[in-house]
């Protein structure tokens, strides 16, 4: 891999870009060829994890529920621009955040990581929900320590 010209946290975020813009079939090739190969990397796994996301996806695309429905669901509305989110850990090596992100999600679907620039030096943070309220962010944290036994911090969003 290291003299390869082809390096899998690029092609995963390229893959994640093209998700974005809406071009499903370019991200799902994108999302196939990371995981095949580049086997033993933490990006393989959350390649594989996107390629079944797609799949559902595209398996219930006619069953989707009313916008009232999902923005109520566990927390996971569309990125707001202000309210609160769990934090569950912060790392610059993203490899220990897709770690732990991995961990978290055989028990809590909807973890995702977000990525920041601090101090010229990227962060990744491995986070879940997002919460209008502070006392809706503690009642669902409390929730999830009883059900998974991992500590969480509440954050604001900006």
């Amino acid at each position: 891999m290291a003299r390869s010209a082809r390096n899998p946290t690029a092609m995963y975020r390229y893959g994640e870009c093209l998700e974005e813009q809406g071009d499903v079939a370019g991200a799902t090739q994108v999302f196939e060829e990371v995981a095949g190969t580049f086997e033993e990397t933490p990006e393989a796994l959350l390649a594989a994890e996107k390629l079944e996301a797609l799949q559902s996806a595209r398996a219930s695309e006619g069953e989707r529920p009313d916008d009232s429905q999902a923005a109520t669901d566990e927390g996971n509305a569309p990125p707001v621009t202000s309210g609160f989110t769990l934090q569950f850990g912060s790392f610059h090596d993203r490899a220990n955040a897709i770690k732990l992100a991995s961990e978290l999600k055989r028990n809590l679907p909807g973890v995702r990581i977000d990525s920041d620039l601090l101090d010229f030096k990227e962060v990744h943070r491995v986070r879940f929900g997002y919460f209008k309220s502070r006392t809706e962010a503690e009642r669902k944290a409390e929730e999830i320590a009883r059900q998974t036994g991992e500590p969480c911090t509440i954050m604001a969003l900006p």
